[in-house]
C-alpha cells in the first residue's frame, strides 16, 4: 500500500506508514472542494443582470431614436401611394410635383420596353427607378434634411435596394416566367422579323406542351464543325415544318407533310429556295426545322447541303426554347405575331 504522504510502499493493511507514521485509513475521510462564497456569488450574478437590463434599454432607446422622427413629420399614406412615383405627391397637394415624377418615369419605362434586349434598355430601367427613389425622397426630406449626410447617404442606398429587390426584381422574375426576349441578330429580312426586331417568346408559365406545325419558334442551334461544314452553337428563329411521325418530302420546290401540301403560312420563314430535295421521317421528341437562314459558300454542293440540312433539321423537343407570339420593338411594328 502506498503511503499518500511520502511514496513509501507499505505492507497490505497496515493502519500507519512505516516511514512517515502518516495513517493509511482514508476511506471515511470526505474531500469537499472549496466553494465559492454566496455573497460573491450572488453580487457577480447581480451585476451580470444589470449588464443585461442596461443594454437591452440602450438598445430600445437606440430603436426609439431613430424611429421618432419618422412618426410625426412624414405621411405614410403619401408613401404608400407612390409604389407608383409621384401619386404620393399628388395626394398631399403637390400636384405639379407628382405628375411630374409620373410623367417622367412612364416615359422612361415606355423607353426601356422599346429597347428591350439592349443595353439602352436597362439603362433606362435603371433611370426609372432612380426617379422612383427621388420621389420617396421627397417625401420624408424634412427628416432626411436633420440627418448628417453620411446617415442620408445610407438611408438613400437602403431606399434604392429596396426598390430594387422589393418590388422591380419581383416584377421581373415574374415577368420573365411569362415570357422572355430574342433580339433577331443576323438574320435575312423577311415579312415577319428583320435585324434588331425584340421578340416575344413563351417561357415557363406559358410554353404549350406541345408545338404544332406552322409554329414559329425560338430553339438551341448545336454547334457543328464536319469539316466542310461549320455551324456555331446559338439560337434560331424558324417555323416549325414537321412534329413526331410526320413524313416530309421536298422535291421541285413542292413541300409535302404526309402526303399533303403545305400552306403558304406554315412555310420555314425564308421560303424554300436553295433547299436540296428531302424525304425525312420526324422520329420522337423531335420537330422538324428547316435552317432557311444558312449562309452557303460557293462550291456547296446538293449532296453536302442535303446531308447539313438533313442533320440540322432534327431539332429535340428539349431544344424548341418557346413559342414566338409577339414583336415588343420596334413600337412601329409592335404586335402579335
Amino acid at each position: 500500500m502506498e503511503c499518500p504522504n511520502c511514496t513509501f510502499q507499505n505492507a497490505p493493511g497496515s493502519p500507519r506508514c512505516v516511514r512517515c507514521q502518516s495513517s493509511l485509513q482514508l476511506a471515511g475521510v470526505a474531500v469537499v472542494p472549496p466553494r465559492a462564497a454566496r455573497g460573491a456569488m450572488g453580487r457577480t450574478r447581480q451585476r451580470a443582470a444589470r449588464s443585461r437590463r442596461r443594454l437591452g434599454q440602450g438598445i430600445r432607446g437606440y430603436g426609439r431614436s431613430l424611429i421618432r422622427p419618422w412618426m410625426g413629420e412624414v405621411d405614410w399614406r403619401a408613401v404608400r401611394w407612390t409604389v407608383a412615383p409621384g401619386l404620393g405627391h399628388v395626394r398631399v397637394g403637390r400636384r405639379a410635383v407628382g405628375f411630374t415624377l409620373l410623367a417622367v418615369w412612364v416615359g422612361l419605362l415606355v423607353g426601356a420596353a422599346s429597347m428591350l434586349g439592349t443595353a439602352r434598355s436597362w439603362m433606362l430601367a435603371f433611370a426609372s427607378i432612380s426617379v422612383h427613389s427621388l420621389s420617396f425622397s421627397l417625401l420624408i426630406s424634412p427628416v432626411l434634411q436633420r440627418m448628417a449626410w453620411q446617415r442620408r447617404i445610407v438611408v438613400g442606398m437602403a431606399m434604392y435596394a429596396a426598390l430594387i429587390f422589393g418590388l422591380y426584381y419581383p416584377v421581373r422574375v415574374a415577368a420573365t416566367h411569362a415570357a422572355h426576349v430574342v433580339l433577331v441578330r443576323g438574320v435575312l429580312d423577311n415579312a415577319v422579323c428583320r435585324d434588331g426586331d425584340a421578340l416575344l417568346y413563351t417561357s415557363t408559365w406559358t410554353r404549350p406542351g406541345e408545338f404544332a406545325r406552322g409554329d414559329l419558334v425560338v430553339y438551341q442551334i448545336e454547334p457543328r464543325n464536319t469539316g466542310e461544314v461549320v455551324i456555331h452553337e446559338g439560337v434560331g428563329i424558324d417555323r416549325i415544318v414537321g412534329v413526331a411521325g410526320d413524313h416530309v418530302m421536298y422535291t421541285d420546290g413542292l413541300l409535302l407533310v404526309n402526303g399533303v401540301a403545305t400552306p403558304d403560312d406554315d412555310l420555314p420563314l425564308h421560303g424554300l429556295r436553295g433547299l436540296p430535295n428531302l424525304d425525312v421521317v420526324v422520329g420522337e421528341g423531335e420537330y422538324l426545322i428547316f435552317p432557311t437562314n444558312l449562309q452557303w459558300l460557293d462550291g456547296h454542293g446538293e449532296a453536302l447541303r442535303a446531308r447539313t440540312i438533313r442533320d440540322t433539321s432534327r431539332v429535340s423537343a428539349g431544344h424548341v426554347l418557346g413559342r414566338v407570339f409577339a414583336r415588343a420593338a420596334p413600337w412601329p411594328r409592335a404586335g402579335r405575331l
